[in-house]
């Protein structure tokens, strides 16, 4: 949180107006409120956001856009003395929700048309009831020392305090942000009767993995020159391939579900086999780990290689990588991956392969995709290009004879 010491609050004009706008290196929109005595709403606010057409008020809606919020802590040393922070949403409108496994983040529900009423525990799934908002309440102290400046430069406390939100076929979204005194809580039991009242701020991005926004929790951030490109046929990569340990990468699941790999979109024409191309090693409600292959000139004679196979995924919540593999033979595992689960009734991890080939694997009119600018690819505009986004399901999504059933019909 951050404020202005010494500002008065006037109930008759906006409070720090120039709090608002973009924060001091422009990574974060930011919105300031006030908290005041004796009106207890005064830092909650309704706000809808919509994406609109460069320079007009033209609603667009998008395929799929990311939305983050980030720095919700408090201000206090003991509790119902200070400020608190919570973001209350309706979860419907959300395609998926990401928080850090390490999360500082706790999750209620709010009764949609009644927020006075006392909150209830989440379920089990994450999920609250009909009727009911999703609330992101902070749980531990903070001090303006500790926002976040840059996109790029999060620490691990400033990523256990943010949530990421995936839209999907939307143009406007609602939520509802709370700056709050515990002690004005009409359910507030403590014992406590003083606050420190102040102002605080919302501070939203967007964090898409179509930008590639590469931000290693516990490592040096790794610059756009430095895009990790991979080449599997020499013995000195640019940049190396996702880290490797000394002991085999286990084979797939070999009963896995029909539903658990599944092709959302593809931008060209050339059609693949997602199940061939993507096949599940391990999962958990949090991770998914696979292997991927090359689907493409399958069992081809004599061999025909892909030239260039992009890997576009979501490492952790505020990572996402793109590497590159050339010269890829026929059924070849080119990549062994870990990929960071959505936070959601059903938990599924996002994944965008595109294949670039000059040499007639593509169909040379209709593949016409454009490889994701983060990957700085140097593979020439006319290449022929299909992109797909995968959805892999962090859970079965069938039972055991179920899936063994859908295995044998598929000839496995």
């Amino acid at each position: 949180m951050n404020h202005r010491k010494g500002s008065k609050y006037d109930p008759t004009k906006p409070q720090e107006p120039n709090n608002n706008g973009l924060s001091k290196y422009g990574d974060f929109g930011v919105i300031n409120l006030q908290t005041t005595k004796n009106n207890p709403k005064s830092g909650r606010g309704d706000f809808k956001f919509c994406v609109v057409a460069s320079g007009t008020d033209t609603k667009i809606v998008l395929d799929r856009f990311d939305f983050s919020i980030y720095d919700l802590d408090e201000r206090k040393e003991q509790q119902g003395e200070g400020i608190n922070e919570k973001l209350i949403i309706d979860t419907s409108q959300v395609a998926s929700y990401v928080l850090s496994p390490d999360t500082e983040i706790t999750l209620s529900c709010e009764d949609a048309f009644d927020p006075d009423i006392i909150d209830i525990p989440i379920n089990t799934d994450n999920t609250c009831p009909n009727g009911y908002k999703t609330v992101f309440s902070s749980s531990t102290m903070g001090t303006g020392k500790d926002n976040p400046d840059k996109i790029a430069d999060l620490n691990p406390t400033q990523i256990n305090r943010s949530i990421l939100f995936t839209f999907v076929d939307t143009s406007c979204f609602t939520f509802i942000y709370d700056h709050y005194c515990e002690i004005d809580d009409v359910n507030y039991k403590g014992n406590q009767n003083e606050c420190k009242y102040s102002g605080g701020n919302v501070l939203f991005a967007g964090n898409s993995t179509k930008l590639c926004h590469t931000v290693p929790t516990d490592s040096p951030v790794v610059a756009p020159t430095e895009s990790p490109v991979v080449d599997n046929k020499t013995d000195s990569p640019t940049v190396p391939p996702p880290p490797e340990t000394d002991e085999p990468t286990p084979a797939p699941i070999s009963t896995v579900c029909e539903d658990d790999v599944s092709l959302f979109s593809i931008i060209g024409a050339t059609t693949v086999d997602i199940m061939d191309a993507v096949k599940i090693i391990s999962y958990n409600s949090l991770t998914v780990e696979v292997g991927l292959y090359n689907a493409w000139t399958p069992g081809s004679d004599p061999p025909n290689t892909i030239g260039h196979i992009f890997y576009n995924y979501r490492e952790s919540v505020f990572s996402t990588k793109c590497y590159e593999i050339q010269n890829v033979d026929p059924d070849d595992r080119y990549a062994a991956i870990t990929i960071q689960c959505s936070s959601s009734l059903t938990p599924f991890a996002e994944l965008e392969i595109c294949v670039a080939d000059p040499n007639g694997a593509l169909d040379p009119i209709e593949d016409n995709a454009e490889i994701p600018e983060c990957c700085q690819s140097t593979v020439a505009s006319n290449t022929p290009t299909v992109c797909y986004t995968i959805v892999i399901h962090c859970e079965r999504t069938c039972d055991e004879s179920e899936s063994t059933a859908i295995r044998s019909l598929r000839g496995s």
